[in-house]
């Protein structure tokens, strides 16, 4: 790959983290001035632009300067732009940062291979990957899948996913989950959205977090484009971590919290004296039932017990034989809880 400005990235490699950026939602006045200006910069840079949004139907009009509040709303980006063409352009940048590949002695067959999986509300689903790898998506979970010659990228839509690696040591898995980036060679992790952090569970093997961060000032100055992925720290087996562009939080953890912690694969929930708030905000998950807990001393009420996943009857009735809670059901299936004397 050949490298044409004096940051060090090639054009691909900043055609690729404009389309991630465009994919990403609204641009900003200067922002759309900038993207205009650098595809206008010289016929390579609207071609490659032109490459990686091959799939996009309306890139003329999006190019044109009178029809940029296209651009601005962000509805014709999200709806027209596939999953997987983001994948294919962040993994552009993502790729060239992790450069570890040497080359397989043999074609990999599975080359090309693109795919899209996903779990309803209150259901999950295992998948094998064609390299023999694995995606188990918990509740209300979405994964892109993209494998090439070099390498195997996932992107993390929405959800959590717990991954076990195929070793291979010249293919980088890679999941990509906002602009958080997990690497692994052979192991076995999850990976959460939350919020707008990336949590990040180890249960064998290791794995390398990353921030693939888009600064402000690299979009809005067509000029001074330098964004690399910024590694972070490196988690072992036995330990959890929650980051977005910095680490947020680390900690370690036992073979019992692990357990419990992905009791989801067999529909379960387990709590050990967790807050109320908290078993709620996990509950819900994995149910369409809205629960809203309208007495404040209600938060804090510690909770022990294993629960099936989607069922919130086993919870309420737990809550209104054991702690005194009442549940009220409002018509449009919403359920309110309180103490019982109010």
């Amino acid at each position: 790959m050949t490298l044409e400005n004096e940051n060090n990235l090639s054009v691909e490699e900043e055609a690729a983290l404009w389309t991630a950026r465009l994919s990403d939602g609204p641009l900003s006045g200067a922002q759309e001035k900038a993207f205009v200006a650098w595809v206008k910069r010289s016929p390579r840079h609207e071609q490659e632009i032109r490459a990686l949004a091959s799939f996009w139907d309306g890139l003329d009009r999006m190019l044109a300067e009178d029809q940029l509040k296209a651009v601005r709303s962000g509805g014709f980006v999200r709806r027209n732009l596939p999953r997987l063409a983001q994948v294919a352009a962040v993994a552009l940048v993502v790729f060239g940062f992790f450069s570890v590949y040497q080359g397989s002695e043999a074609p990999t067959e599975d080359a090309g291979f693109e795919a899209q999986y996903s779990a309803s509300i209150g259901n999950n689903k295992e998948v094998t990957l064609p390299d023999g790898s694995s995606a188990f998506l918990n509740t209300d979970s979405q994964i892109d899948v993209m494998y090439s010659e070099t390498s195997r990228t996932i992107r993390l839509v929405k959800g959590e996913v717990l991954f076990d690696v195929t070793p291979n040591k010249n293919r980088p898995f890679v999941v990509l989950a906002r602009t958080g980036v997990v690497r692994a060679v052979g192991t076995v992790f999850t990976v959460r959205l939350v919020e707008n952090k990336v949590a990040v569970m180890v249960t064998e093997g290791r794995v390398e977090l990353s921030s693939l961060s888009l600064p402000g000032s690299v979009l809005d100055d067509p000029d001074s484009i330098s964004v690399q992925p910024k590694t972070l720290m490196s988690l072992e087996a036995g330990q959890t971590a929650s980051f977005s562009d910095k680490i947020e939080a680390v900690s370690q953890i036992d073979a019992d919290m692990i357990e419990k912690r992905l009791a989801w694969r067999d529909a379960l929930l387990i709590f050990d004296g967790e807050s109320l708030g908290d078993v709620i905000g996990d509950v819900s998950r994995y149910t369409p039932d809205k629960i809203i807990i309208t007495s404040p001393e209600l938060e804090e009420l510690a909770i022990s017990g294993v629960f099936p996943t989607g069922e919130t009857s086993a919870l309420i009735h737990t809550l209104e034989q054991s702690f005194g809670v009442s549940a009220r059901y409002s018509a449009d299936g919403t359920i309110y809880l309180s103490y019982a004397r109010n």
